[in-house]
């Protein structure tokens, strides 16, 4: 019994040894002092390339003046690329990264690194995108049928579907022109996902030659269709779920379930949650993905503000608004009379 004893105690006191040894181990191991900042464009195209210059990025220091190395790990093969060995011996000025053909979220790290010190790597999340409507790209399960029609918009060539409701056309997507408003996050590989947002302003002359921006009477004529309320100036009662559909975007669903909203699409306008943005000296901050969709009307009010009509994911009201014209940005749809 007493051996026993005497060989738990060893082990322990082996046990505390290793401990205070690691302690010691961390305690002696420093901090590099700088940072640095990958600047990566919040979403992008697969194949997108960025090319670093690497002597604004190496710029860590440490106490003793001694060296420092420095590599990237590249996202899905995490394959590590040293760019500075660990004598301080620069093996490129340049790294270029390239984004994986695979949709979703992807960080590309860079990292200093020296013998008895440890450091963070800096992180560049980014999320990669395709447009499209062909089941590869980012938006899927949009309504398509082979009756649809498309129109091609010749300042750009965007291609859009519209469906007719009651004499009127209404494309089926955000208008996506580059000619005006923002893309989301300022990234362009989104303008023709979620389309562009734009100001009462900037709204009124966006659509292509033959289509214009709809009134809140076109807003109501094609509510006249589905039932309810459809008074201009007014709050369409259960209209939502007919103009919502089950779009995806990058397997995510937009509009989250939500037992209030029956989500039917009946009138084909394929309406997606994609937010808005508020404008602050001249500075765009996007909000309310997957909760709210904001269109602008051609109205205005006596006290100069820009009409809209909006959806919120847990309502089956389609709401009247006015805000001033030039501190929001929102999606357009465009319409024409139908021939």
């Amino acid at each position: 019994m007493m051996k026993f004893s005497s060989k738990i105690l060893l082990l322990a006191l082996a046990a505390v040894a290793a401990f205070s040894c690691k302690k010691d181990e961390e305690t002696t191991s420093k901090t590099l002092g700088g940072s640095a900042k990958l600047e990566y464009p919040e979403f992008v195209e697969p194949g997108f390339t960025k090319k670093f210059g690497l002597d604004s990025l190496m710029t860590f220091t440490r106490d003793d003046g001694g060296p420092i190395g420095y590599f990237f790990t590249a996202p899905i093969t995490s394959n590590r690329d040293t760019v500075c060995n660990g004598q301080g011996e620069v093996l490129h000025r340049e790294y270029i990264s390239v984004a994986p053909d695979s949709l979703g979220n992807f960080s590309l790290t860079f990292t200093a690194f020296a013998e008895g010190y440890v450091n963070d790597p800096v992180y560049a999340n980014f999320t990669v995108v395709r447009h499209g409507l062909n089941g590869k790209s980012s938006l899927t399960n949009f309504d398509i049928k082979d009756s649809d029609r498309t129109f091609t918009d010749p300042r750009d060539g965007q291609t859009y579907y519209y469906t007719t409701i009651g004499d009127t056309d209404w494309m089926r997507q955000n208008l996506a022109w580059e000619g005006a408003g923002r893309p989301y996050y300022d990234c362009e590989a989104m303008s023709p996902i979620f389309g562009r947002y734009y100001t009462w302003h900037e709204a009124q002359t966006a659509c292509p030659e033959g289509w214009r921006l709809p009134s809140d009477e076109d807003w109501a004529a094609m509510a006249s269709f589905y039932g309810g309320n459809s008074v201009p100036g007014a709050d369409f009662t259960d209209l939502a779920g007919d103009l919502m559909e089950n779009i995806y975007f990058n397997e995510i669903r937009l509009w989250e379930f939500n037992r209030e909203v029956k989500v039917t699409n009946a009138a084909r306008l394929s309406v997606m949650p994609v937010g808005f943005a508020r404008i602050e000296k001249g500075e765009y901050s996007f909000a309310d993905l997957y909760k709210y969709a904001a269109f602008w009307t051609s109205d205005e009010t006596a006290d100069d503000s820009g009409v809209f009509r909006y959806l919120y994911e847990d309502e089956t009201l389609v709401y009247w608004g006015s805000i001033t014209k030039n501190d929001v940005a929102f999606s357009v749809r465009c319409v024409r009379d139908a021939s």
